[in-house]
């Protein structure tokens, strides 16, 4: 199949229309190449002593090899230290003194969070934090501690209970008789809307 030089321009015309930047990307790839063709480089080996002495001084130092976690495990950013325990508990103790008495309260029964699942609310209790008389004898220690769940109706660690969970709310009552209400969010005005 023989092809005319004007069938032949035009088909060539056709296809650059659809095809326009190949011929710069080419153009600056060839460029690019003979650039890196033409700088000089150094052979290995020949780098001179000053650069070396420049090199090493830019470089950062390097960490000490018997450093370890303990620097990072006493960190308090954020409230605690990172292993928790006995320490956060006093401290939470001590912060409690210095709070309102609503976030004293909600510190002092290990208070994280409410929850709503299947239509019903719930109250998180850090049992680690919560302030508890000391367990029975046979109770073992390591019920102690860690994150539950528990709903209205539920006892906490100090023997008061849950009578109700609200989104903003919680009321506890006491073995008395008395109920406490713990207003989660301060003073909440519906009216302003906000």
């Amino acid at each position: 199949m023989i092809v005319s030089l004007a069938e032949a321009k035009e088909r060539i015309a056709r296809a650059y229309r659809y095809r326009w930047p190949v011929g710069p990307v080419l153009l600056a790839c060839l460029a690019a190449g003979l650039a890196g063709l033409l700088l000089p480089t150094l052979p290995s080996g020949q780098i001179g002593d000053d650069e070396i002495g420049s090199l090493l001084a830019a470089a950062p130092a390097a960490p000490e090899p018997d450093d370890g976690l303990e620097g990072f495990l006493a960190m308090r950013r954020w409230g605690g230290s990172a292993d928790g325990g006995a320490d956060d508990a006093e401290a939470n103790g001590d912060a409690a003194a210095e709070l309102d008495p609503t976030a004293a309260a909600l510190l002092e029964i290990g208070f994280v969070g409410v929850t709503f699942v299947e239509d019903e609310y719930a109250v998180l209790i850090d049992l680690s934090v919560a302030a508890a008389p000391s367990p029975p004898d046979d109770a073992s220690s390591d019920t102690r501690a860690g994150i539950v769940r528990l709903l209205a109706g539920d006892t906490l660690p100090d023997g008061r209970t849950l009578a109700a969970i609200e989104p903003d709310a919680l009321t506890l009552a006491t073995p008395d008789g008395g109920k406490q209400e713990l207003r989660l969010f301060g003073d909440w005005d519906d009216a302003s809307g906000s």
